[in-house]
């Protein structure tokens, strides 16, 4: 156990918020950087033993995620303001965070890999997603045709969501025994092949696969006002290109646990970081 451990939130959406403040309310001495109206404070960032980073942790080309932040934080200038030694805990780290963290002796673990986390964000993803539809949408979910592509965490949740609520789900997916489920679910299931002539028949799609499977062939064959959501990260499961020459109402629902269900998305990390920290001894 570290004596006095302290503990510095970086950046993130809301849900960091939220998390900074429970993981206070918890005992922990925890500050807030580069979100909201909060700064950067180097000082304090030099003491801290554990950095906390959001879910991608960065862009992708080399800064921190701060999207509630007007400033901007690169992961050259964090790793140079780091304690030596520091624990970096980041969500899906890309070899831009890793690679410059390591040359610096930082050590670099991704919360993220964590499948109690996984699981609950994809919860709180699939509440979030039948939220947009329905605000989004003039009709109720009862009685409405809906596609569910894929059959992973967020999917699975989904499904059982949509068939409560009495929608006509099918489910499309690769692997046999993925429609089989999707059957004992109460959906309808179909391979990816079938879709061209069955995709006119929707009201509704969910993506849930980080591919680009709703092609232009798709898109193009859906129904007038069909609504399609799209629950990957980047690239995405949607051609956007093809979606906006053809008018097709999409919606990219980027970072969702964040927007829906902040304050619960943060109690479930905060869970996951407090159980990595015991694993290391330092709580």
């Amino acid at each position: 156990m570290i004596s006095g451990l302290k503990i510095a939130v970086i950046g993130g959406d809301k849900r960091h918020v939220y998390l900074a403040e429970g993981l206070r309310q918890a005992g922990m001495d925890a500050s807030l950087h580069c979100c909201g109206g909060q700064q950067s404070d180097i000082e304090r960032l030099r003491l801290c033993h554990v950095l906390v980073l959001p879910a991608p942790a960065t862009d992708g080309q080399g800064r921190v995620r701060t999207p509630l932040w007007e400033g901007e934080l690169t992961v050259g200038e964090l790793v140079e303001a780091a304690r030596p030694g520091a624990l970096l805990l980041a969500g899906l780290p890309g070899e831009d965070l890793t690679g410059a963290a390591q040359q610096a002796g930082l050590v670099v673990d991704d919360y993220f890999s964590r499948e109690e986390l996984t699981v609950s964000n994809a919860l709180i993803t699939a509440e979030g997603a039948l939220l947009l539809a329905l605000s989004r949408r003039e009709e109720t979910l009862w009685g409405s045709r809906v596609l569910l592509t894929g059959m992973g965490r967020i999917a699975k949740v989904l499904l059982r969501q949509l068939v409560a609520l009495g929608a006509r789900v099918t489910v499309a997916a690769r692997r046999p025994e993925d429609r089989q489920w999707a059957r004992i679910g109460g959906a309808e299931a179909v391979d990816f092949a079938q879709l061209p002539d069955l995709v006119g028949d929707f009201d509704l799609v969910l993506n849930t696969v980080p591919h680009k499977v709703v092609d232009a062939g798709l898109l193009g064959a859906l129904r007038p006002g069909c609504l399609v959501i799209d629950l990957t990260s980047r690239p995405g499961g949607v051609d956007m290109e093809a979606a906006e020459a053809l008018g097709v109402e999409v919606e990219w629902a980027l970072g969702l646990p964040g927007k829906t269900a902040p304050r619960s998305a943060a109690g479930a990390v905060q869970q996951t970081l407090l159980a990595l920290l015991a694993l290391r001894g330092m709580l």
